[in-house]
């Protein structure tokens, strides 16, 4: 890695030299098409540059656009230090690869770290998410309602359909849309000829894809919320669960309990679709819950979550990682941690 750090850090001062007024060998000039100048003593010094490219960490390799990844890396010249801070492996989330004629690759782990290495991992993911849905080969798709356990393999024009309306989503730079999938829980698995990608819709209009570590979000046209709702429809009949009511909450309220606790929170799920996702999560939660044999405990719950369903209140009382709903116990121990979300979703 360290012998990463110094190619980028030469390439960084080629770059800079290209553009700065205080090099006399250089023109000061953008690159343009017609004056490649610049682009010339970036080959000379650090070799033809013939593609570039990103690998994820599942080991998916994206192809970006050489020319724009060019102007850019200019203007990431401007104010990036030459002196890189390498990025600790854990956080790594792409692997970027320059491609040279006569040289070994140039190759650069890259994620979330110092300033710099943000400002670089920031600029690598736009550039990545900008052309992913273009260079993914759809072989096959699988839709399905995770929450209904229901699954639809769409026709080939389908695909075509899905397949347009994918290539046409903008990217949106957000890192944590703080938004999670409506119910049903819609999900589509894109079978490629390398492997499967997942891409989740999360809402009408955004859609989140997992690639490796790394998680990109794009709003998209509400027509693919709406193919995929009429090919696995939203409502199944009959009540499967304790639980399902809460799905049609008009109203939920958390009251924190005890001594230094936060105020309680209220939110209308109906205001946005982050607040529907939020109950809805909230149910998913509750529906894996274990069912328990022992007491309720004798002290105070940590929080009281309170569901109204038109006129009606639904308490659940959560003791850590076990709660407590219309007189029976149950095991959830990733509850309590979504509801200590509760404050920074409803505070956006």
């Amino acid at each position: 890695m360290r012998a990463c750090l110094h190619a980028w850090t030469m390439f960084l001062a080629i770059l800079a030299c290209s553009i700065s007024a205080g090099c006399s060998e250089v023109t000061t000039k953008p690159v343009t098409d017609n004056d490649s100048h610049a682009t010339s003593k970036i080959q000379e010094q650090f070799g033809t540059i013939d593609k570039v490219s990103v690998m994820t960490t599942d080991g998916q390799e994206i192809f970006l656009d050489k020319k724009e990844f060019m102007q850019n890396a200019e203007k990431m010249a401007a104010f990036l230090p030459q002196e890189l801070e390498k990025v600790k492996t854990d956080d790594a989330r792409f692997t970027l690869i320059v491609y040279r004629s006569q040289s070994a690759p140039f190759v650069l782990e890259i994620g979330p770290g110092s300033e710099a290495m943000n400002v670089l991992y920031h600029w690598i993911r736009k550039e990545t998410a900008e052309v992913v849905f273009q260079q993914i080969h759809i072989r096959t798709l699988e839709l399905s309602a995770t929450d209904l356990d229901q699954h639809y393999i769409p026709t080939d024009e389908e695909t075509a359909k899905i397949n347009k309306l994918l290539t046409s989503a903008t990217f949106s730079e957000t890192t944590e849309p703080l938004q999670y999938s409506l119910y049903p829980g819609y999900q589509l698995v894109i079978n490629t000829p390398e492997r499967a990608i997942a891409a989740r819709l999360l809402s009408p209009s955004l859609i989140g894809l997992s690639l490796g570590k790394e998680h990109l979000f794009y709003t998209v046209s509400t027509d693919l919320f709406s193919a995929v709702a009429n090919w696995l429809p939203p409502e199944k009949e009959g009540v499967r669960d304790v639980f399902d009511p809460l799905l049609q909450a008009t109203k939920v309220i958390l009251a924190p309990t005890g001594e230094g606790m936060s105020d309680t929170l209220t939110y209308d799920p109906a205001e946005s679709s982050r607040y529907m996702g939020l109950l809805h999560e909230t149910v998913r939660e509750l529906k894996r819950a274990h069912p328990l044999s022992t007491p309720s405990p004798t002290t105070s719950p940590a929080y009281y979550l309170r569901v109204m369903t038109g006129n009606t209140e639904h308490t659940i009382r959560v003791y850590g990682d076990t709660f407590r709903y219309e007189g029976k116990m149950y095991q959830q121990s990733k509850l309590q941690e979504l509801l200590r979300d509760y404050r920074q979703i409803i505070s956006k």
